[in-house]
């Protein structure tokens, strides 16, 4: 896939109460991150944001003010591939997760692949329900997979998956399997993010928004339960006044001030190469 060239992007500060959350909202409204078809995962990692595209062979790098800083393209990624979601850094490499197999891609910092680490993961997803994010805890030697939303027996839950590895990589284990109960299926867990010994998760329906924070001992996520801090109100109040965003939130990664940065699909079908109809929300909570 060609280079993508960058333009100049704007930033706009929209300052909003944040319920539960004591918290200002700051959105950097990028132009060029609207030419990418479907951002599914963002990681911070020495003042930068790396963004992760569903179907387009790159990752986009900005700074946290916003400007671009270049586009990296995806080189020699295996043909058995499917879509791309979470991202994030590990031993100095981009670890990215494949939606709908138990795939983990290791690409370099220049983009070229290297190779792909399989788990076990079970139940199998259906409808469209599949891998939405990956951790990546240094001091414990752990991974930890999102599975978005299965229907476990009679029941729609996400799984957490943790897994421990070889300095290499080359070995994965599941360690620890965590369910979270879904009810009807309405909600849905979108991405995770591991930083600051802080575990974050995203869960979401359309119009309600929830940021939980997990405890966990020894590097394994707790099972007592989270704390769930809501960000619906905020959300909606800038959708109303700003129609054209797109509202389904993808992406969630923190900064060494634990701020918190959450970024959404524009899923309305443009092309890598295209201006799409909905715009990328990209949130900073400070």
């Amino acid at each position: 896939m060609k280079n993508l060239s960058f333009h100049c992007l704007i930033f706009l500060v929209y300052f909003l109460p944040l319920k539960n959350l004591s918290a200002q909202v700051e959105v950097i409204k990028s132009e060029e991150l609207n030419r990418v078809k479907g951002a599914s995962g963002v990681y911070f990692y020495k003042d930068r944001l790396y963004i992760i595209p569903e179907r387009c062979l790159e990752i986009i790098e900005i700074d946290v003010k916003g400007h671009s800083k270049r586009s990296i393209p995806l080189k020699g990624m295996p043909s058995t591939m499917t879509t791309l979601e979470g991202i994030t850094i590990a031993n100095g490499y981009f670890l990215l997760i494949d939606e709908e197999k138990p795939r983990i891609y290791k690409v370099d910092m220049q983009g070229n692949y290297e190779e792909e680490y399989r788990f076990n993961a079970d139940p199998e997803h259906k409808d469209n329900d599949g891998f939405e994010g990956i951790a990546f805890n240094a001091d414990k030697k752990l991974l930890y997979v999102l599975h978005e939303r299965a229907k476990v027996e009679s029941s729609y839950q996400a799984i957490i998956y943790t897994l421990s590895f070889e300095e290499d990589l080359s070995v994965l284990q599941t360690v620890d399997t965590l369910f979270l109960p879904l009810g009807n299926g309405d909600f849905r867990y979108t991405d995770i993010c591991f930083k600051n010994n802080k575990f974050m998760a995203i869960k979401s329906k359309k119009g309600e928004y929830f940021i939980n924070d997990f405890d966990f001992e020894n590097g394994v996520i707790s099972k007592s339960g989270y704390s769930k801090r809501e960000i619906s109100k905020s959300i909606s109040d800038f959708l109303m006044m700003n129609k054209d965003y797109s509202s389904n939130l993808e992406g969630i990664t923190l900064d060494e001030k634990n701020n918190i940065y959450l970024i959404s699909d524009n899923m309305d079908g443009g092309t890598c190469d295209r201006a799409v109809k909905k715009q990328t929300m990209l949130l900073r909570l400070k």
